[in-house]
């Protein structure tokens, strides 16, 4: 629905950046309508969602990532088979957001940043002729000590 919103909106407003503004102005209206404020540390009244044990099912996850593989081989397309690929990374990337945001109380994007510098490493070393997987993991060893660096006056703090 927010999709077509934002078609919609693109369609018949000249606004530049209109229709992408959609997804901000409706949470700000949920946020106005709904009434209650984002729970702080230190509340005690507030009461939590239940969390799962945290144990992973090695068999589950092996079925998954198996029947996974299969679809992205033998059934997608290839463009389809881009943009789950793309999905995946930005959620995988997403994901260190929830992590940081647990341990010190702070919002911050630079694990993105991160992931954009070891694709430049990886995109320079490939097209420098280096074999891909070699590339993958020399970016990545290339992005740790900047983002460590970034990192670790982050985890100092906590707000």
């Amino acid at each position: 629905m927010i999709g077509i919103g934002e078609s919609v909106i693109a369609g018949y407003v000249s606004l530049p950046g209109a229709g992408q503004g959609l997804p901000l102005a409706l949470i700000v209206v949920l946020v106005v309508i709904r009434g209650r404020g984002v729970i702080i540390r230190g509340v005690t009244g507030a009461r939590l969602p239940r969390l799962g044990t945290g144990r992973i099912r090695p068999g589950a996850l092996a079925f998954a990532v198996i029947g996974l593989a299969a679809l992205i081989e033998f059934v997608f397309s290839g463009s389809l088979d881009q943009a789950f690929t793309v999905s995946l990374a930005w959620g995988t990337i997403m994901l260190s957001v929830v992590v940081l945001l647990g341990f010190t109380g702070q919002l911050s994007f630079e694990q993105v940043a991160m992931a954009g510098l070891a694709a430049l490493v990886a995109a320079r070393l490939t097209h420098a002729g280096w074999p891909f997987p070699l590339a993958f993991i020399v970016a990545i060893l290339a992005a740790v000590p900047i983002g460590v660096a970034f990192a670790l006056p982050a985890c100092e703090r906590r707000v």
